[in-house]
């Protein structure tokens, strides 16, 4: 039995054993999975919910599984700096939080992964989807920021004329890469199109949302 075999039946071993022992479990393993989200909660429910056999099976399942995803996050733990060091100069955020957002990327594709497919492929677009929600996040917050009284200036004109958080340039419209890479990083649900206007019209920014 490979890790991703064991990860899946030790799953499998707990959510048969726990789903429909109270109404929590029922919400918890509503989609007969084990995740970041519920995996803490395991050992507690099964102290509580369980006979005394059924918990030490439990138990155990939780071991072997801790102990799979484990050895899964070591064996790739190389390779998953690597592509968080990639996006992170794609999305222009720190090589730090590139690959700390890299490893929460892969500990979610490890927990959630079924024995079948590529699972580099499934870990590098968890490893995306992490850095690209952190980005969405950071931009939220940055749009959402209160403006100082007496400024005139709208929020999406004082991050367009600010060259730090642009990367230093004001081009974007005349070149597809750069603006594809702003388009990413600041605006994912924008087409290019908009993002071609979008620096030089607060209007427009807040016609779509941005």
């Amino acid at each position: 039995m490979d890790v991703h075999e064991m990860i899946h039946r030790c799953q499998q071993i707990i959510i048969d054993a726990l789903k429909d022992k109270s109404s929590e479990c029922v919400i918890l393993f509503a989609k007969d999975r084990i995740d970041e989200t519920n995996l803490p909660k395991v050992e507690a429910l099964a102290d509580s919910l369980l006979t005394h056999e059924q918990s030490t099976q439990v138990g155990k399942a939780l071991s072997f599984l801790k102990r799979a995803l484990s050895d899964l996050c070591d064996e790739h733990n190389q390779w998953a700096l690597n592509i968080g060091d990639m996006y992170s100069r794609a999305y222009r955020v720190s090589t730090i939080d590139g690959q700390s957002l890299a490893l929460e990327g892969l500990y979610k594709a490890a927990i959630r992964f079924q024995p079948s497919g590529s699972f580099k492929s499934y870990a590098r677009s968890w490893i995306r989807q992490c850095i690209q929600r952190s980005v969405d996040h950071h931009l939220q917050l940055t749009l959402n920021s209160p403006i100082k009284q007496g400024e005139s200036s709208t929020q999406i004109e004082m991050i367009s004329s600010d060259d730090t958080v642009w990367g230093s340039s004001h081009f974007y419209a005349k070149d597809p890469f750069v603006l594809e890479d702003l388009r990413l990083k600041y605006c994912p649900h924008l087409s290019m199109d908009q993002m071609k206007n979008l620096l030089n019209d607060a209007d427009l920014a807040d016609a779509v949302g941005c």
